[in-house]
């Protein structure tokens, strides 16, 4: 991209490094700025071979990283307030946002859903607003943005029009909140974000604010000058019905949801949905079994299974919580009293009412039994072909389906196999399920997948089709 806007937008963005840093080697700002401009754009495949051709042009010359520990501690507290986790990708496309605005008014966050485009903004906005309340050091001004999707509305809803019989103008959305923007006197950065399709019927129209113009023209007549303080903000999903005039007038920020993964959407909802009545141990039996079926799960949905509506791991990681949240409200009705997962401690400690002791104890085994077939049920949830995905089994001749006795075998299977209480009382059993010999696995069993001698006794004629050993079980064939 030799554009002259590119061009120019490198060389606005040294010319802010010069002023800042006057005395730094102007190669190493060059180099800086360079990557600033082009970094946010390019995918993860394109990452080595940019970083190729920048080896060779400025050979021995190392970027440096800015200083930004006021602005990395805003935006880590923004994502703790916004209940986000603050991994390493996306607290770096949360900066390549704040560059692009210094260079760029107007920039797209492009990306499939639920890569974090509209958290990253949002986050952004709330650091502004941190650090406004900062009154030593580095400080920014506050953030007010209006959301519009453009698609939503006709285009004489969105610029506005002029009445058939009447002639009179009325002004649309963008209009209105563009011309309330312009004209305030405020110093608050003002910011408005188009949620949606990016396509030629709409946005043509915006190439006179996208330029250096910086000027809506209205149908009307009227040309509504363009503030510093404001910003242009747009969020499609791809560019495929952009024009190659308002792609060169924009920034470019490219989210990926392959970098950002399942497991920051996973963490975060375990972390703050998840009920109080809950123990650590509790959570933390959850989180590990989680990441032994889920991963496996979506591995064999994307290569095994034909979609009927095609979705991606976040969605369907997605889609998984919110089912597991529904059982969540049993659990804490049941388990009112955080003291009540206690009782089997007490009970060591010397308490004399056996009674007590065993009622408690069956309470915590029943306890883990619910959470783990709660969470294998929305597990299978995954592959059920009655709802959204039919997959076929042994090269697509064998239909497979799965009906409401998935739920019962994964229940009475964990309950029999998997229940490992604290503290074992003689006498109980999970859910009065009968067995002949009581599995109880230990830590090291547990660790490594090997489940104790009755069950691979019991097992021992099955084989794994990946070849593994006997007594070693998977989770798809846990599952099944």
């Amino acid at each position: 991209d030799y554009g002259m806007r590119a061009v120019k937008a490198v060389l606005y963005a040294a010319g802010n490094l010069k002023l800042k840093n006057p005395d730094q080697q102007e190669d190493l700002l060059v180099l800086r700025s360079i990557n600033d401009v082009n970094l946010p754009k390019f995918l993860s495949a394109d990452l080595p071979l940019f970083q190729g051709i920048i080896s060779d042009l400025f050979p021995g010359v190392i970027a440096q990283k800015p200083d930004r520990q006021v602005l990395d501690a805003a935006i880590f507290e923004a994502c703790k307030q916004l209940l986000l986790q603050p991994t390493p990708w996306f607290i770096e496309k949360t900066l390549q946002a704040y560059d692009m605005m210094k260079v760029r008014h107007g920039f797209m966050i492009v990306g499939e859903t639920m890569g974090g485009k509209t958290s990253s903004f949002k986050v952004l906005a709330r650091a502004f607003q941190i650090l406004s309340e900062n009154k030593d050091g580095y400080r920014e001004e506050p953030v007010e943005y209006e959301i519009i999707n453009p698609k939503a509305i006709s285009l004489s809803q969105l610029y506005g029009s002029f009445d058939a019989v009447s002639h009179e103008w009325s002004d649309g959305v963008l209009a209105t909140t563009f011309r309330r923007h312009a004209s305030s006197r405020e110093s608050h950065r003002k910011w408005i974000v188009f949620d949606g399709p990016v396509d030629a019927m709409w946005i043509e129209s915006m190439n006179t604010v996208l330029d250096d113009n910086k000027k809506l023209c209205l149908m009307s007549g009227e040309i509504i000058q363009m503030s510093p303080t404001q910003n242009m903000i747009f969020e499609p999903q791809d560019l495929e019905q952009a024009s190659p005039a308002t792609a060169s007038r924009c920034g470019m920020i490219y989210m990926e949801p392959s970098e950002l993964g399942w497991q920051p959407l996973l963490k975060a909802w375990f972390d703050n949905n998840l009920p109080e009545q809950l123990t650590l141990d509790h959570k933390n039996m959850v989180r590990l079994l989680a990441d032994w079926l889920i991963h496996p799960c979506l591995k064999f949905v994307q290569k095994e299974c034909q979609h009927v509506v095609k979705q991606s791991n976040m969605q369907l990681v997605g889609a998984l919580t919110r089912l597991y949240g529904t059982f969540m409200p049993q659990i804490q009705e049941t388990y009112h009293k955080p003291e009540d997962t206690d009782e089997v401690l007490e009970a060591d400690d010397g308490i004399k009412d056996e009674e007590a002791a065993k009622k408690a104890a069956h309470k915590e085994q029943k306890l883990q039994v619910w959470l783990m077939s709660y969470l294998a049920f929305v597990c299978l949830k995954l592959l059920d072909s009655q709802k959204l995905l039919v997959f076929y089994l042994a090269g697509g001749k064998q239909k497979c389906h799965f009906s409401c006795l998935s739920f019962l075998s994964t229940f009475i299977l964990l309950a029999c196999f998997l229940v490992r209480p604290t503290h074992a009382v003689e006498g109980i059993r999970p859910l009065g399920f009968p067995v002949k010999n009581e599995v109880v696995l230990t830590g090291g069993e547990a660790s490594t997948g090997r489940l104790p001698a009755p069950v691979q006794r019991r097992l021992g004629h099955r084989r794994h089709p990946t070849g593994r050993q006997q007594g070693e079980v998977g989770p798809l064939l846990l599952l099944s």
